[in-house]
């Protein structure tokens, strides 16, 4: 099978995501706060697309406490 590859010229989009604020504990950890205990309230995804495409690649997704 042979591997998608993305088109040269492409456009960098940012989203927000808006979670509900929970925390829970699974597999031994905590999920859904950072290290002092704020609730993550959203997750902001960095992507690209290529313009000849128009399925999204996404880079990163960073979980959010403040903007």
């Amino acid at each position: 099978m042979e591997k998608e590859k993305i088109d040269e010229n492409v456009i960098m989009m940012l989203d927000e995501i808006y979670l509900q604020k929970e925390e829970q504990y699974s597999g031994g950890r905590l999920i859904g706060s950072n290290e002092l205990g704020e609730l993550y309230k959203g997750v902001m995804t960095f992507m690209i697309v290529g313009l000849k495409k128009s399925k999204p690649w996404v880079v990163k997704a960073i979980p959010e406490t403040k903007i």
